[in-house]
């Protein structure tokens, strides 16, 4: 017989052995500051535990003259359908969930049941393809630059498939 499980307890005995994507829910405007902390925990600890970091926004583009009169794009991030998210993609351990826990600003990970809930690559793909797609590959190049928060700690990108399942 199952031994009733304790509100505050998860089972992460079910968590895949491979990365998987998963998502945290934030204080309200910290995504960037949650970002920041998960990027210098992964690089503090010596070791990746973590694969990516992303944060999804929508941008409003305006046109702007610098002061040489030449007509510039400008791309300020916008309200959006997943304000308060912060996905992650790691090989979730005990150390991995407390850890992201104690994160100031991380006010939950979103469960099913009483273990972390997946979200598939492909998703996460939809996601970042509706932020920018709107854009000509010009402008997304200088979105991803100056406002994407994304981070792969994987060592091979040469494939640009950073959001696999």
């Amino acid at each position: 017989m199952a031994r009733p499980v304790k509100l505050y307890q998860v089972d992460l005995s079910e968590v895949s052995d491979e990365p998987t994507w998963y998502t945290a829910l934030v204080n309200y405007k910290c995504e960037k500051k949650v970002y920041d902390a998960i990027v210098r925990f992964n690089d503090n600890t010596g070791r990746h535990y973590i694969d990516a970091v992303y944060v999804p926004f929508n941008f409003k583009k305006s046109i702007k003259q610098d002061k040489h009169g030449v007509n510039i794009s400008v791309f300020t991030p916008v309200a959006r359908e997943y304000s308060g998210y912060v996905f992650f993609k790691a090989k979730l351990n005990e150390y991995i969930w407390n850890s992201l826990r104690l994160i100031p600003g991380i006010t939950m990970i979103i469960l099913s049941g009483n273990t972390p809930a997946v979200v598939p690559g492909k998703k996460i793909k939809q996601i970042r393809k509706a932020c920018i797609e709107e854009y000509s590959l010009k402008d997304q190049r200088k979105i991803m630059e100056k406002y994407e928060y994304y981070r792969s700690f994987e060592e091979d990108n040469s494939s640009g498939e950073f959001f696999s399942e």
